[in-house]
């Protein structure tokens, strides 16, 4: 998951590793082809001596891999090479270019009664709803009035293509629960990192 999308030309290396039957790298100099769904990728390499061939790749803003469970963001790779019998023996990667971050939340607003709780759901993701690389952060505080916050509001993104970490919740909480005082309230869920920084506030009343 590379935070790349709609960006011309990023480099990235991809490099096969090949060997023999009997596990040892092929022959040095064994000719690996490659091609790709999206970008520029450099059309072969040769095995250096423990099999490894290796190229480069450079991006198209927007990859769109047209296969079920991907779509937009997502380009796929191919290695392939001859074996014994000169047949053709492939393997493939598929990787993300993520985008700029999008944050929603339900509800969008709140009255949490003296003593009482809300739960949040939110998602943090780019434009195509898939997942933000490495590195990002995410973090929900309470920024004004008297709660308190509990569950996903300190989170760090890995590597990784799972819609699964697009999706977020947390439960707010009266944290004067003997003292009655209604009063505006603001949470805040903030984003930052490679894909860049954003803001979402959700404005309420607390008692």
């Amino acid at each position: 998951n590379y935070p790349q999308y709609g960006i011309v030309g990023y480099e990235i290396k991809f490099t096969a590793f090949v060997g023999d039957k009997y596990t040892n790298p092929v022959r040095t100099g064994t000719s690996v082809y490659f091609d790709a769904t999206s970008g520029i990728i450099e059309g072969s390499n040769l095995t250096d001596d423990l099999g490894r061939s290796t190229v480069t790749f450079l991006t198209q803003p927007f990859p769109n891999l047209v296969e079920t469970g991907y779509g937009p963001g997502f380009f796929r790779v191919t290695a392939s090479t001859i074996d014994e019998n000169n047949n053709t023996i492939t393997t493939s990667t598929v990787r993300l270019l993520s985008g700029l971050p999008v944050i929603t939340v339900s509800p969008n607003t709140f009255n949490i009664p003296n003593g009482g709780s809300q739960t949040f759901n939110y998602t943090v993701s780019d434009g195509n709803g898939n997942p933000l690389s490495e590195g990002q952060s995410i973090s929900v505080k309470v920024t004004e009035g008297d709660l308190k916050v509990s569950g996903d509001i300190d989170v760090n993104l890995l590597d990784t293509q799972s819609k699964a970490f697009t999706s977020f919740s947390f439960i707010a909480y009266d944290a004067k629960p003997d003292t009655v005082n209604p009063h505006q309230a603001v949470i805040d869920i903030e984003t930052s990192g490679p894909n860049g920084n954003k803001k979402f506030s959700i404005s309420g009343t607390a008692q």
